[in-house]
């Protein structure tokens, strides 16, 4: 299984710490989230590296929060490890002696499957949910208010992009690009893994993106 790296410098001369961030964007659902995924905070003349396989996928449930700033935030609430192809029903889990609240999970369905390339969630519960997947061990793409009784396929052919960011990032953080210092598109092609990003001010208004395999 190939390991993709992608290494980040700051050359900028900012004094600030700038936020490097690997971000994924998926066709499928068309209105999906992208969430901050792999994050480097690096200092001026500093590099970081971070990589990645195809091998580990996840589903989650999680809470959407809009904080004062208008940055929206997924917190991460269940996870289970999945196959490509799967299907997941997020359904009503009932109150007991130490769940005092009617809950959501998330469980594996039987028998169905879905297409090689996707991962597909049913929301058979009651309520809407904020249901996403994830890989390398952290979330990276969420699809908003999947109302009760809606299905949403995962289609997982991503795109790869790097942003840069001066405010703070966490993780499950929605990406916006309007925020974004500079951006930058990742392809790997042939038997290039690596990915070299190197943020050099020109002048305090422009931060162009060094892109080299």
């Amino acid at each position: 299984m190939t390991q993709y790296f992608v290494d980040f410098e700051n050359k900028t001369g900012f004094k600030q710490h700038l936020n490097f961030c690997v971000y994924i964007q998926i066709p499928e659902p068309p209105h999906s989230d992208s969430v901050a995924w792999l994050i480097s905070s690096l200092s001026n003349g500093a590099v970081s590296t971070v990589s990645w396989k195809f091998d580990r996928y996840f589903v989650a449930l999680a809470h959407y929060i809009q904080k004062k700033s208008n940055i929206g935030v997924y917190h991460t609430t269940q996870v289970a490890p999945v196959i490509l192809g799967s299907v997941w029903e997020i359904i009503d889990y009932p109150k007991s002696d130490k769940n005092h609240e009617e809950t959501q999970t998330i469980v594996e369905h039987d028998n169905v499957k879905a297409s090689n390339d996707s991962i597909k969630i049913i929301n058979t519960s009651r309520k809407a949910a904020d249901c996403g997947i994830g890989m390398w061990g952290s979330a990276c793409v969420f699809e908003r208010n999947l109302r009760a009784d809606s299905t949403t396929s995962f289609k997982v052919t991503p795109e790869y992009w790097v942003g840069v960011f001066n405010n703070e990032l966490q993780r499950g953080q929605v990406i916006d690009d309007t925020i974004a210092l500079a951006s930058n598109r990742i392809k790997f092609e042939g038997d290039n893994n690596v990915a070299i990003i190197i943020a050099k001010a020109e002048e305090p208004s422009s931060l162009p993106l060094s892109l080299s395999y």
